[in-house]
């Protein structure tokens, strides 16, 4: 033993194991946090969608969160005249970017919004 710089390959190889398992653990908490953006949660099975608590499930039999998007719909005359696809939650967010694009498609604003308790 010259100078003390020598080390145990067994010691190596455990630290070069653990520090692989942490890089794999960065790696995809980075990617979760870039599809995550600005929401709060997101499904592996389905990226797009967040993580919603959906109503009594007649078939299971209990309340869970699944993937889901909030959709908003403007119809006219009992038709669908445009639509609104959000990963968002929060409907009071979706609202805004709804009737903004409802405003750039038909030039003016609708004559009634009807929105629920949100």
């Amino acid at each position: 033993m010259a100078s003390g710089s020598e080390c145990d390959p067994d010691l190596v190889a455990k630290l070069k194991q653990e520090l692989g398992k942490i890089a794999k653990s960065l790696f995809s908490y980075a990617l979760a946090k870039d599809i995550l953006g600005e929401r709060i949660s997101f499904s592996k099975t389905d990226p797009d969608a967040t993580m919603m608590h959906m109503k009594y499930d007649y078939y299971n039999h209990m309340n869970m969160f699944k993937p889901g998007y909030n959709v908003q719909i403007g119809v006219n005359n009992g038709y669908i005249a445009y639509s609104y696809i959000s990963p968002d939650v929060d409907e009071l967010k979706t609202a805004i970017p709804f009737l903004g694009g409802y405003l750039r498609q038909f030039g003016n604003d609708p004559k009634t919004v009807v929105t629920d308790a949100g």
